[in-house]
């Protein structure tokens, strides 16, 4: 990225009047869609009361840093789900075996 964080793709687009290309590039760079970038730089102001070119600066030095914070989030929350999956899995195993303990005593 160039200058104030706006790549000089986007530049030369919003130059030559193709503003919703613009606004693409650094979303199709950065992976976030349109909602994630709001949501990112609306998050980034209220925590830390920045006004709004300040707070977009402040996500795109974040995403220039930890470019692949997506990826490790979604292996995170894989892993994390897994985890709770097979603990889920294994206290339903011990129900139904406890159910059917329970109904052969009370069949006996």
């Amino acid at each position: 990225m160039s200058g104030h964080g706006f790549p000089a793709a986007a530049k030369e687009l919003a130059k030559g009047g193709q503003l919703v290309e613009a606004v693409k590039v650094p979303l199709e760079q950065t992976g976030l869609n349109l909602k994630d970038a709001r949501d990112a730089i609306k998050h980034t102001r209220t925590t830390r009361s920045l006004g709004l070119k300040a707070a977009k600066e402040t996500v795109e030095h974040f995403l220039e840093k930890h470019g692949d914070i997506d990826t490790r989030f979604r292996a995170a929350s894989l892993t994390e789900f897994r985890r709770v999956a097979g603990k889920l899995a294994t206290i339903l195993v011990l129900i139904g075996k406890l159910a059917f303990g329970y109904v052969y005593w009370l069949a006996a």
